[in-house]
């Protein structure tokens, strides 16, 4: 009795955690329409960034990845990165709509140094992400490397590093407006 009572709250845990994780497809789809909701506005600094269904997003990814990576170091590491590409862009976009956009009035000559600033903290997240993406898509036309399902997981960081690599871009553009 109570070994089968143990082995049926087993099963539900694990059941629980498998269908907890979404597939590729759904999680893609899902950072393509956070992304859109979240970053893709006239202009990044017209309005605070709201970033918390973006980083349920990332964080998400985290398991999806997790699970998804045994035996590949190089795809947690790949995460990483993009996590930390993240949540600095996150950052700095908070950061530059606080110091240069939150009123109007404060936008003067002096602010030049600042926007320069930024920009080139934006330029550097780009191109960090425009390198990891070429990794990844390498990685994927040459899949001896990869074990049974992983292609997925290197499929969802090529859209998360594209993702934060035209955001990047899209900041620095909009710092100019």
């Amino acid at each position: 009795m109570k070994k089968s009572a143990i082995s049926l709250c087993m099963l539900s845990l694990v059941t629980t955690v498998v269908f907890a994780v979404p597939s590729q497809k759904d999680l893609e789809r899902t950072i393509t329409g956070i992304h859109t909701k979240t970053f893709s506005v006239g202009n990044l600094y017209k309005t605070a960034l709201d970033s918390s269904e973006w980083n349920n997003v990332i964080s998400t990814t985290y398991d999806f990845v997790k699970e998804r990576s045994v035996h590949n170091r190089s795809l947690m590491r790949s995460y990483k990165k993009i996590k930390q590409a993240s949540d600095k862009l996150v950052h700095e976009i908070d950061m530059a709509y606080r110091l240069l956009f939150k009123s109007e009035s404060t936008r003067s000559a002096s602010n030049a140094m600042l926007v320069e600033k930024f920009s080139a903290k934006f330029e550097t997240i780009e191109k960090n992400m425009k390198e990891l993406k070429i990794k990844l898509k390498k990685q994927l036309d040459d899949k001896t490397f990869l074990i049974h399902g992983q292609e997925k997981v290197v499929t969802v960081l090529h859209r998360l590093a594209l993702s934060l690599e035209l955001t990047a871009r899209k900041a620095r553009n909009d710092l100019k407006k």
